[in-house]
C-alpha cells in the first residue's frame, strides 16, 4: 500500500534514474530533473527519511548548482561518501567529467581525482571488498588511457592500469560482484573479443572467466539493464529489453545461478590412484539421456585437456555425488582443480581446487610406540607412494603440512 507519510510534495520534474540510501536512512535521488518539490535541484538531491528535501546536502540550489546533465548511478561508500556517475561534465559549475565523489555535506571530495575521467557516460559503479572501484558505461578511455566500457580504479580514483583494456564492444549498463568476479551486462556482443550475448563474467583483472560462472549458450538477445544478486539462492536476476535468453523465451527477466551445478563439499587431497566422491547440487531441468561427468584439470588448473574421472547418467535435480577415480600416473602438481559438467543441456559447475595441505591429529597412544616417542613418520598415498610434505606446523596434537608432491 502507498505510504502516505513519505511526503515529496511535487517531486521531480523529469526522469529519476538512481536511488540510494545511507546508514541514517537518508535517500539520494539522481536523474535528469532540475526541480524537486519546487526547489532548484539539478539532477541530484538528498531527502530525509520522511521525503522532505535535506538541505544539509548542499548541492548548490541554484541554476549553476548540481550537475549540468544526467546522473545515472549513485553509490554510498561505507564511510558515507557518495560516488556519482552519469553523462555530466560539471558539478557546481566546476569541470567534473562523468564521475565524482562528494562528501556528505555536498562538497566535492578532492582526494578522489580522476584526471580527465571517462570520455563517455558512466552507467555502473561497484565497490569491491578491497575498496577499489569498478565502473561500467559507454566510455572507451579513462584519463586518456584506453579502457573499453569497464575500468577498475583505486579508492583515490587513480586508474588500475593492469586491469584489462578491451572488455566490451558496446555499452555496459551494470556490474555486479558475484563469487569472486565481475558480472557485466549491457548492449555489447563481445567481451575480451569473445562473442557474448550482452552478458559476461570477468575475474577481477578483467579477464573473461567462463569456468566459475557460465552465462549459458547465447546469452540475452537484447539489452541487459540491471542485475540483482540474491545471496539466499546463490543466484542473479537480470532485467532488460530481451525476450529470449539462451535460446529460450524469457520476457525481460531471468534468474541465473552462479552455475546450475554447484560443488557442495571440498574434495580430499589429491592422491594418484585414489577413489573419492565428488558432491554436488543440481538445479533447473536436465533432459533424458543427460550425463554428469567429473573432470580433473591438468597440473596447472587448466581444463582445456581435462581428464574425465567419473560419470553418472541422470536427469534428476538436487544433491548427489559421483565416485571419481584419480589416475595412477598423474604428473606432480598442486594446482589441480575439479568440476562437473552436464551433457543435456550442456553446463559447467563451479570449480574447486584440490587441497594441497593435509593435517593429522594424534592422541597420546599414537605418539608412542613401545613406550618410545615417535619422532618421524612418512605418509603414503593409496598406491604406497611416499608423499613429500613441506614444513610441518604443529598446533597442539595436530600436525599439518603442504603436500608438495607424490613420488
Amino acid at each position: 500500500t502507498l505510504d502516505t507519510t513519505f511526503l515529496i510534495g511535487t517531486g521531480a520534474n523529469a526522469s529519476v534514474y538512481a536511488l540510494q540510501y545511507d546508514t541514517l536512512g537518508r535517500i539520494y535521488v539522481g536523474g535528469n530533473f532540475t526541480l524537486f518539490n519546487a526547489d532548484t535541484a539539478n539532477r541530484i538531491i538528498r531527502l530525509n527519511s520522511t521525503g522532505t528535501n535535506d538541505y544539509g546536502f548542499n548541492i548548490g540550489f541554484s541554476s549553476t548548482g548540481g550537475f549540468n546533465t544526467t546522473v545515472v548511478k549513485i553509490v554510498v561508500q561505507n564511510d558515507q561518501k557518495i560516488l556519482i556517475g552519469g553523462g555530466f561534465t560539471t558539478y557546481k559549475a566546476v569541470a567534473t567529467n562523468k564521475l565524482v565523489r562528494v562528501n556528505t555535506d555536498g562538497t566535492k571530495d578532492l582526494t578522489f581525482t580522476t584526471g580527465t575521467g571517462p570520455n563517455n557516460t558512466v552507467n555502473a559503479i561497484l565497490i569491491l571488498p578491497d575498496n577499489s572501484v569498478v565502473i561500467g558505461g559507454a566510455f572507451t578511455a579513462y584519463n586518456a588511457v584506453t579502457k573499453n566500457r569497464v575500468a577498475r580504479l583505486n579508492s583515490n580514483g587513480a586508474l588500475i592500469t593492469t586491469f584489462a583494456a578491451n572488455i566490451a564492444n558496446g555499452a555496459v549498463n551494470d556490474v555486479a560482484y558475484v563469487g569472486n568476479g565481475l558480472l557485466i551486462g549491457g548492449t555489447f556482443t563481445t567481451a575480451n573479443t569473445v562473442s557474448k550475448g550482452r552478458i559476461a563474467y570477468l575475474d577481477t583483472a578483467g579477464v573473461l572467466d567462463e569456468v566459475n560462472f557460465f552465462t549459458g549458450q547465447g546469452g540475452a538477445y537484447s539489452t541487459i539493464n540491471q542485475f540483482l544478486v540474491d545471496y539466499n539462492v546463490r543466484g542473479v536476476y537480470a532485467v532488460g529489453d530481451f525476450a529470449v535468453y539462451g535460446y529460450n523465451v524469457y520476457n525481460r527477466l531471468v534468474r541465473l545461478y552462479n552455475s546450475s551445478l554447484v560443488l557442495t563439499k571440498n574434495p580430499t587431497v589429491l592422491c594418484p590412484g585414489a577413489i573419492a566422491k565428488v558432491y554436488f547440487d543440481r538445479r533447473g531441468t536436465y533432459n533424458s539421456g543427460n550425463v554428469f561427468t567429473v573432470q580433473l584439470s591438468d597440473a596447472n588448473g587448466n581444463f582445456s585437456n581435462a581428464s574425465n574421472i567419473g560419470a553418472q547418467a541422470s536427469s534428476s535435480t538436487g544433491a548427489d555425488s559421483i565416485t571419481a577415480y584419480y589416475p595412477n600416473n598423474l604428473p606432480a602438481g598442486t594446482k589441480y582443480r575439479v568440476r562437473i559438467i552436464s551433457s543435456n543441456p550442456a553446463d559447467k559447475s563451479t570449480v574447486q581446487t584440490l587441497p594441497s595441505e593435509i593435517s593429522l591429529t594424534f592422541n597420546e597412544s599414537l605418539m608412542t610406540i613401545g613406550g618410545k616417542q615417535v619422532s618421524k613418520f612418512t605418509l603414503h598415498d593409496p598406491k604406497h607412494h611416499v608423499m613429500k610434505l613441506g614444513a610441518l606446523k604443529v598446533t597442539g596434537p595436530t600436525i599439518s603440512a603442504k603436500v608438495l608432491d607424490q613420488s
